[in-house]
């Protein structure tokens, strides 16, 4: 069997066409698959079922904004869904959220490590998706989960 490689190696496809793999949503998508990737990662250091769960359907919203990103799915939509979304993050930080003086990410055990790597990765991912969104007219509601996702995970490790 003979490897036939693609002409171009730096054409990929995209929902509806062909991109450069230089184009920021390739970043971005790249950015979102590690934040899932790791999110499942963490739970395995986790002892608490209920923040288990929690963590792993926050980590299938991701697959939503990828598919926004990528084309197959209309703004309208993600916009609808993560507008709930939205709402529902910001009570799941009212849920972990506890008063801290100043407190430095500093883990005191591997779940803390590992979420306060995850807080990192998203940060990253977020600031990708600031480079995208207006250029693609992307869902502003997604944008601000992702912001408020790292808020939660960053209140989740203190809680570890």
């Amino acid at each position: 069997m003979e490897l036939k490689l693609k002409e171009n190696q730096l054409v990929t496809d995209l929902y509806g066409g062909k991109s450069d793999k230089l184009d920021d949503r390739i970043d971005l998508l790249g950015k979102l698959d590690l934040v899932q990737s790791f999110m499942v990662r963490c739970t395995y250091e986790m002892q608490d079922s209920e923040q288990i769960e929690t963590l792993k359907s926050l980590s299938q919203d991701i697959f939503y904004i990828m598919s926004e990103i990528s084309g197959a799915v209309d703004k309208q939509i993600i916009d609808s869904v993560f507008k709930t979304k939205l709402e529902e993050i910001i009570n799941l930080i009212s849920t972990v959220k506890t008063k801290f003086e100043f407190v430095l990410p500093g883990a005191l055990n591997k779940a803390q490590a590992q979420l306060d790597v995850l807080r990192c990765i998203i940060r990253q991912a977020e600031l990708e998706y600031c480079k995208i969104y207006d250029k693609y007219k992307t869902s502003q509601y997604a944008l601000e989960w992702v912001n408020k996702l790292s808020l939660y995970i960053y209140y989740l490790a203190r809680r570890q």
